[in-house]
């Protein structure tokens, strides 16, 4: 199945949430008596939007723009093995492991919305820590471990630190990343590297 403009909303929310100029699904249907399956599906030309009452700004702006990714589905989950995206001058690029989806009948949309763009708010909070990187990129790999957690390897470059205090050249910086349900943490020290610095 291929759709183009695509164009998300909410019931509760007068701007747009998502939009994509265009998205393709795979379904696996074994028959006129089963429901067809979710193996994989494909977007590209995205952009996520934070509407203006979740903005820290107040007005509608761009969460993430040029969204291109894949989504492979199977018994053992979910696993996005192709992300790329575009955030002010942040470039990200990685990959996702996910559990299986699990049904929730008492969920209300409204809630996940206002849950999504709650963390969306604390992760940009934290984007101080780079604001001194030239055009960086952030590459990451997420698993799931044994025990539920979800581990990552994030990786940013950049080619120049300028920081009142310190320049550098060919930065990166290395952390291995552990989430356990609502914490966040770190499973080595982290480790920076550059190829100058004065």
């Amino acid at each position: 199945i291929h759709a183009t403009g695509i164009n998300v909303r909410a019931s509760h929310i007068e701007q747009s949430l998502f939009e994509a100029e265009s998205a393709e699904l795979k379904l696996e249907w074994m028959g006129a008596s089963e429901f067809p399956e979710l193996k994989s599906f494909t977007m590209t030309g995205g952009t996520l939007s934070m509407p203006a009452i979740y903005s820290p700004t107040g007005y509608n702006t761009p969460l993430l723009e040029r969204i291109a990714l894949r989504i492979k589905v199977d018994e053992t989950g979910v696993e996005v093995d192709r992300f790329a995206a575009l955030h002010d001058t942040v470039r990200l690029r990685g990959a996702i492991q996910l559990p299986p989806p699990r049904a929730n009948k008492e969920l209300d949309p409204a809630d996940a919305i206002h849950f999504f763009y709650a963390q969306a708010t604390k992760i940009l909070e934290k984007k101080k820590y780079i604001q001194h990187l030239w055009n960086p990129t952030i590459t990451f790999h997420s698993t799931i471990a044994e025990d539920g957690s979800q581990k990552s390897f994030v990786r940013a470059s950049s080619e120049q630190l300028d920081h009142p205090s310190i320049n550098a050249e060919k930065i990166q910086i290395k952390a291995h990343l552990n989430w356990d349900k609502k914490t966040l943490s770190t499973t080595h020290p982290p480790i920076l590297t550059a190829a100058s610095v004065s």
